[in-house]
């Protein structure tokens, strides 16, 4: 494989991208090629970062009150659409203060789960958000393709966010044929895989991925490209994946996203190590 099989470039929007914010707010991720911690950016490097997303036309971020300061950062420095998301402890108005916005544009449940559906409490909360006018749309954020495919259930669910990389394909594919079905879209993060992907260290319960790992790095090499560059091409390649959320926490990782955008389209015949079901070590979960 060469980079001389590469098709031409298809058009992809920037606006196909949604910032993550979990590293705005909070130290996240796993630690650097040299064993350094993730650390929490200070404001000064969140405001960059933005500026740095919106210069390239991203218009969208996504966030969470359990992302520590991103809110509250969000509201000083960001001016595009904002998704967040909510659980039974959150509290939309607080968010929306911090935010300081008067409505999402999208709303999503938190870590939904099957068991989720069987909370009397949780189809009321679900209900009474799906009435609030401060609110959009409607979504949910979960882990598996049971869990997406769950969640059909739900009166105006509008969006589903599920885990993709190179390494854990296995739950879109599970789950895409019955959410298009259905006219849900999807979004899809994780893309780097807590950094794993982009050259940071695994921890010793995904030790096992190390041949992956090299594999995609190899493939990566093959093509002339940055192994982050390759795993963000090949989402916002993907026909059933329509936005995809990429966390950035510096300025120079938005730089990353610009070179996916202008990068040579993937080859047709691109070999990926197997898409298995139920493998522990893709899920962060698990570390």
């Amino acid at each position: 494989m060469s980079s001389s099989s590469a098709a031409p470039k298809p058009q992809i929007s920037p606006e196909r991208l949604v910032l993550g914010a979990a590293g705005l707010g909070m130290a996240y991720g796993r630690p650097d090629a040299q064993g350094r911690p993730a650390q929490r950016p200070d404001p000064f490097q969140v405001q960059d970062t933005l500026a740095a997303a919106w210069q390239l036309g991203i218009r969208c971020i996504d966030t969470a009150p359990a992302y520590g300061r991103s809110e509250e950062l969000i509201g000083r420095y960001w001016q595009g659409a904002v998704w967040s998301k909510t659980d039974p402890t959150s509290d939309l108005g607080q968010s929306l203060r911090a935010l300081r916005r008067q409505r999402l544009e999208l709303l999503q449940w938190h870590n939904f789960s099957i068991s989720t559906l069987h909370d009397s409490g949780f189809l009321a909360r679900w209900r009474s958000l799906a009435a609030d006018e401060r609110i959009a749309e409607l979504g949910v954020s979960v882990y598996t393709g049971e869990e997406a495919l769950a969640a059909l259930a739900l009166p105006q669910l509008r969006m589903v966010q599920l885990p993709w990389n190179l390494l854990a394909r296995w739950p879109l594919q599970l789950c895409a044929p019955g959410l298009r079905q259905h006219g849900v879209r999807i979004a899809v993060r994780s893309v780097y895989l807590q950094g794993l992907l982009a050259g940071r260290q695994p921890p010793p319960a995904a030790s096992s991925l190390a041949l992956d790992l090299d594999s995609c790095a190899r493939i990566a090499a093959e093509l002339g490209l940055p192994l982050p560059v390759l795993a963000l091409r090949a989402a916002l390649e993907h026909p059933d994946i329509d936005q995809v959320v990429v966390g950035c926490d510096h300025p120079d990782q938005v730089s990353v996203l610009a070179q996916a955008l202008a990068a040579p389209a993937l080859p047709a015949d691109l070999a990926l190590p197997p898409a298995l079901p139920h493998r522990p070590a893709v899920d962060p979960r698990t570390w």
